[in-house]
């Protein structure tokens, strides 16, 4: 009898471990299902940020605006076209961020299509235009790179790229980044533009200044300072720690690292 009671439980015993197992299947089965039926927040997440926002679409309007005209520049505040000079080093740096930004979604995106591709390209321009050649396509022999990158690199691009471990990504996915692909290009136009108009008004606001340095670094000191008059008021000795960013200790480095009073200049 007492034999019979001990195999009586070791059944339960068994019983109760093929329950649990079950129960544990089960939760697994269901997490997996909410986890393939959850949303990529990659593919979800909106590309056109600031292009779409209302300040920037005024921005470029008014730039395409004051482009179109002849007359001279008053460079006086108050002016409305001095102001949108001085707005435009603002309008630069977020073009800047907002192009590393898709420029992350996209290698986030395609590297499962071709990992190696980021390494290979660092810059984010170049790496839009190979990614709008590549695409899905498997054998990089049929792919012209030559008007991007010069020969060495498209070597390289096209040993590797045969080679990959990636695979071809699905259509949803691949049409996300050829969106970001034309919208990180679509950046670097506005920012040529801005550029451009900075170049042609600043030979007249700050012509000393635009001759020893250029346009470009003119635009950003005169809008970091708030204006002419203002870049004016800075001490000589501050120049160069103008527009300074304040970095974090690089792991392993000392302050001397980070380089703390590094600015435009």
């Amino acid at each position: 009898m007492t034999a019979l009671t001990l195999a009586d439980s070791f059944l339960n015993d068994l019983d109760e471990l093929e329950e649990e197992s079950v129960d544990k299947d089960s939760k697994v089965a269901d997490r997996e299902e909410e986890l393939c039926s959850k949303p990529s927040v990659v593919l979800e997440e909106r590309v056109s940020l600031l292009r779409e926002s209302e300040r920037y679409c005024q921005h470029m309007r008014s730039i395409l605006n004051f482009m179109s005209r002849t007359n001279d520049v008053v460079a006086e505040e108050g002016n409305k076209e001095y102001e949108i000079i001085v707005e435009s080093n603002e309008v630069l740096s977020k073009i800047d961020e907002e192009s590393n930004r898709v420029h992350r979604l996209l290698v986030e995106k395609y590297s499962h299509k071709f990992p190696e591709l980021e390494t290979l390209v660092p810059e984010k321009l170049d790496y839009a235009k190979v990614v709008l050649r590549i695409r899905n396509q498997m054998d990089m022999t049929q792919i012209e790179l030559n008007d991007i990158l010069p020969p060495t690199s498209v070597m390289v691009i096209s040993v590797t790229g045969s080679t990959t471990s990636g695979a071809p990504l699905a259509h949803d996915v691949l049409q996300k980044c050829i969106d970001d692909c034309n919208e990180i290009i679509g950046l670097d136009n506005d920012r040529i533009m801005i550029l451009n108009y900075l170049e042609s008004r600043m030979a007249k606001i700050a012509p000393n200044t635009t001759e020893l340095i250029g346009a470009a670094l003119t635009a950003m000191l005169i809008g970091t300072a708030g204006g002419l008059e203002k870049l004016a008021a800075v001490p000589a000795c501050n120049l160069t720690c103008l527009g300074q960013h304040k970095y974090r200790d690089l792991a392993g480095f000392g302050n001397q690292a980070t380089m703390p009073h590094t600015g435009i200049l």
